[in-house]
């Protein structure tokens, strides 16, 4: 009864004492209490809250980009989920879905969340569900640094967005090894190979 009647935010509270402790409690409790809209406090509880919280507080610029890719409770062997965090304007779903089908999953889910830190401006949360199809479970933790900072550079342009970035989940590989045979394909191409970049 004592758990069906506490509120959101005093778990929020809590979550955070265990998570940075008593000193830095305060001010966060204070900015993030009533921050979260009423969709999120449904989907997620205060201890996720929480990681989202600290990429918030991560954000430097407004093209800055908190990133989370996790497996959600409950899923299939094909899904994941992808958290996208931007401070500014709104990300348009016609921006993401690109990198991440040519990333090698499909979007079959997308929820956005408003958050609204008290003295800051809002923030934005997109919770992707994904879906991939290559036959297997996927380690998440294995892959989550490489597959964020794939989406990361291809989001700032500092990496192409093509097929070969497939490669992240179905061969393990980082950016930069995608980029030397993005590079090499394309010197085989000037060479007069046959095939295309789209083939290859």
């Amino acid at each position: 009864l004592a758990a069906a009647t506490r509120a959101w935010t005093d778990d929020l509270r809590d979550a955070l004492v265990d998570h940075v402790g008593d000193e830095r409690t305060g001010a966060l409790h204070e900015r993030y209490a009533e921050a979260f809209p009423g969709a999120y406090r449904e989907d997620f509880t205060a201890r996720q809250a929480v990681h989202d919280i600290d990429r918030i507080e991560g954000l430097t610029s407004p093209d800055d980009l908190g990133l989370s890719l996790y497996a959600p409770l409950d899923s299939t062997v094909d899904q994941l989920a992808f958290k996208v965090v931007r401070a500014g304007r709104p990300i348009l779903l016609s921006d993401v879905l690109p990198l991440l089908e040519n990333m090698g999953v499909r979007v079959n889910d997308e929820r956005p969340y408003e958050v609204r830190p008290l003295g800051r401006n809002p923030v934005w949360i997109y919770d992707f569900g994904l879906q991939h199809d290559l036959g297997a479970e996927l380690q998440v933790d294995e892959l989550r640094e490489t597959f964020q900072d794939a989406f990361a550079r291809v989001w700032r342009a500092e990496a192409e967005n093509d097929g070969f970035n497939r490669l992240v989940l179905a061969a393990r590989l980082t950016a930069r090894e995608i980029t030397i045979l993005r590079a090499i394909a394309k010197y085989l191409r000037r060479a007069g190979s046959t095939f295309s970049q789209a083939y290859m």
